[in-house]
């Protein structure tokens, strides 16, 4: 099962790895490589703290003395197949374009990504704001990156 890492800067940003990680472990590897590459932790550091990362539950997040914070979640797809991640352009299934909004993927309620309540008979429901402001939730398989 893929993964997504999910990662909020220091300023807030709230942004995914470039694509979903095949494995749990390559998640939490790829979150050291990113305090290693951003001079915030020595390579060994970074290895262990990824190994610490894999102790946790999946979807806690994982909150770095220097204001990084950091969560791995099971990654869903859109209709084509693009793995769901924060700010993502899609087109809902009403064929208007937004964005996948970022803040949800840090937020840890149980309706979030990550809650126990967030797959509704078995998918995940997103909420996708539009370039007015609407803010509607959407099933991740009825979003599409592509024109319709």
């Amino acid at each position: 099962m893929p993964y997504i890492l999910i990662r909020q800067l220091p300023d807030g940003t709230i942004k995914a790895h470039a694509d979903a990680l095949p494995t749990l472990d390559r998640a939490a590897r790829v979150m050291g490589m990113c305090l290693y590459d951003n001079g915030q932790e020595t390579k060994s550091r970074a290895q262990r703290l990824s190994a610490q990362l894999l102790r946790q539950p999946l979807g806690t997040v994982y909150e770095h003395e220097r204001g990084y914070r950091f969560r791995i979640l099971r990654a869903e797809f859109t209709g084509d197949q693009v793995a769901i991640t924060p700010g993502l352009r899609v087109m809902d299934n009403n064929l208007v374009w937004g964005i996948v909004d970022p803040a949800q993927f840090m937020r840890t309620g149980v309706c979030d990504p990550g809650g126990e309540h967030f797959l509704r008979n078995g998918k995940g429901w997103y909420d996708v704001v539009r370039k007015d402001g609407h803010r509607e939730a959407f099933d991740g398989e009825r979003l599409t990156t592509r024109e319709i």
